[in-house]
């Protein structure tokens, strides 16, 4: 069972005996204007002033607890459609509907006429390209693959014989390194050799 509770000055979702939102509502809110009312029914008023106290640009504070837990009541990962595009449009992810619904529950608890921020902006995530262009031809020079393989060879065996005379830190992360070089030159000829069938 699961109840808000004030860590602080911002909303966590905690274990306790009391229970908030112990289970989903009857009916699922279809409007962002429902989904605040909801929470404000269910929000103890110590947390709804600490919500009100909050600065606007701090509400992503509340992201992981309180937006977790409505994207999960609230069914935003799953059929609740209506809610997602009511809080920010067709194309809208769970986790910006959720935010969308924190900004609208603090602009709720404002007081009436008080000057507000603007909502900070989302963060945009990218898009993959509709059309990707085309790859450009690789140059296939296998010799050169096997070059680097053979010269991440020998500088890991320096790097190592480095070690065993002298067991320091130092030793040991060029060890590390030229590791990782070898995995890097072995990738990149496997990559080579794919590309250039």
């Amino acid at each position: 069972m699961t109840r808000w509770m004030i860590w602080g000055s911002v909303l966590v979702l905690a274990t306790a005996p009391a229970s908030t939102f112990a289970e989903p509502p009857d009916v699922l809110p279809a409007t962002v204007a429902e989904a605040v009312n909801d929470l404000l029914g269910k929000l103890p008023a110590k947390d709804q002033d600490a919500l009100r106290a909050m600065h606007r640009e701090d509400l992503i504070q509340l992201h992981r607890g309180l937006g977790m837990s409505l994207r999960n009541q609230y069914d935003l990962w799953g059929s609740n459609q209506a809610l997602l595009e009511s809080a920010c449009g067709p194309s809208c992810d769970p986790e910006e509907a959720s935010m969308a619904i924190i900004d609208a529950t603090w602009v709720a608890l404002q007081p009436k006429g008080a000057a507000m921020p603007p909502r900070p902006a989302p963060v945009p995530r990218p898009q993959p390209p509709v059309n990707p262009a085309p790859r450009a031809p690789v140059a296939c020079r296998p010799d050169d693959s096997a070059e680097d393989i053979r010269k991440a060879k020998a500088a890991l065996a320096r790097a190592q014989a480095a070690r065993d005379a002298d067991p320091s830190e130092d030793n040991e992360v060029e060890v590390v390194f030229a590791q990782a070089d070898l995995a890097a030159a072995v990738t990149d000829a496997e990559v080579l050799a794919r590309d250039c069938r």
